[in-house]
């Protein structure tokens, strides 16, 4: 018994052992896929602060412009053809507001700091108010919401992973939102209890494009960070080289100084030898005349 108590913990405590370090590893690769740490370096943080804010302005200028230039377009097929389109509800101007308000807090300093943030919330207020807009149509119309609501999640995911310099887990957490609030409004319109609408697929092509969008934010953010590291290095490398050059250049001109000084001191040299040398002989030839 004791034999075979000592082969059991001889060998169950290494597999122990083995797989609490599986799980570690595990959890660590997690954490640093989902929230990686890069932004501990200042310089990256203030990058990544700058490239938000850009983010922020772009964002705002889109919800701005495409708005308006949705609602000319459909008043010129309208004027043209002499057909009736369904024109664009409340959320027009909601998005318009939206990104005025955006545009003017990403001028504000104090707000650069919290752009990111800003940005996803930009991102779900202008989902809610277009999904407001699309299921009161389909209540009004008879149409399914899923045939106006088709694809707007994913490509309000892309946009913002697009636009916005996100981490993982905020693509993740900002996607989840997004299918939340989709769900909540499905329920509230009955669209589960409707037997032709398909939701089931739907909303799991959905979630494999969310999971798309949190692997593209990671493989971008690490570019992003692996792009500010090789740019720092290179910043070293030439600040070291300017260095060294100017070590050079000041070695340089001590040995040219040093060389200057020696062909003076030569020159200065050989006439005071040679005055020497002759008053030596002047001096020999008197004391020679006198005797």
């Amino acid at each position: 018994m004791k034999g075979l108590a000592f082969t059991t913990d001889w060998v169950g405590q290494p597999c122990v052992r083995w797989a609490e370090a599986v799980e570690a590893t595990r959890s660590t690769h997690w954490r640093r896929y989902l929230l990686p740490n890069d932004e501990d370096d200042q310089g990256f943080m203030e990058e990544t602060r700058e490239l938000s804010v850009k983010g922020l302005r772009f964002m705002s200028l889109f919800f701005m412009v495409v708005p308006l230039l949705w609602f000319l377009g459909l008043t010129t097929v309208r004027l043209a053809w002499q057909s009736e389109i369904i024109a664009p509800g409340f959320s027009l101007p909601v998005l318009v507001l939206l990104g005025i308000g955006g545009w003017q807090l990403s001028r504000v300093d104090a707000v650069h700091r919290w752009a990111r943030p800003l940005g996803i919330v930009l991102a779900q207020a202008a989902f809610i108010a277009i999904l407001l807009d699309k299921f009161g149509l389909a209540l009004n119309s008879g149409l399914a919401p899923t045939t106006l609501t088709a694809g707007l999640l994913p490509i309000w995911v892309l946009i913002a992973v697009a636009v916005l310099p996100l981490r993982p887990i905020q693509t993740l957490g900002l996607g989840l939102s997004l299918m939340g609030i989709y769900v909540f409004f499905l329920l509230a319109s009955g669209a589960f209890i409707q037997p032709e609408s398909h939701l089931l697929p739907s909303l799991m092509g959905e979630a494999t494009v969310l999971l798309v969008a949190v692997a593209m934010s990671a493989v971008a953010y690490r570019m992003r960070a692996s792009s500010y590291r090789g740019r720092r290095e290179t910043q070293v490398a030439l600040d070291s080289l300017a260095q060294t050059q100017s070590e050079f250049v000041i070695a340089k001109n001590a040995t040219s100084q040093m060389r200057l000084a020696a062909a003076l001191s030569h020159e200065l040299n050989t006439p005071i030898a040679a005055l020497s040398s002759s008053l030596n002989t002047m001096l020999l030839a008197r004391d020679k005349w006198r005797t």
